[in-house]
């Protein structure tokens, strides 16, 4: 698990900025999560100068973790999403073959 200085780095990163503050970092991580709807994402966003500092350190490793994840598995995610589109493709260019 990340701590707060670990995901904080990682949302500087995605940025490539400096002296990126953990409620910017926390947007950035947000903004790219696929783990969240975009409601729950917009409510979180709303509510993000509400938050305390553990609750944005928590979120923060939370979605850290989601993009480590992703990046650990991008190749078959990738290989798997490609799979998946390619049996729609088929499902709705032949409906007769099911």
């Amino acid at each position: 698990m990340l701590h707060p200085p670990g995901w904080l780095k990682l949302g500087m990163r995605l940025l490539n900025k400096k002296n990126m503050d953990k409620k910017t970092a926390l947007t950035i991580l947000l903004e790219n999560s696929i783990w969240l709807s975009n409601d729950h994402k917009k409510n979180i966003l709303e509510k993000l100068d509400t938050l305390t500092p553990d609750q944005i350190d928590r979120l923060g490793k939370f979605l850290a973790e989601e993009r480590e994840v992703m990046v650990a598995n991008k190749d078959q995610i990738i290989k798997d999403s490609q799979t998946l589109l390619e049996t729609i493709e088929d499902l709705t260019l032949n409906p007769d073959n099911n």
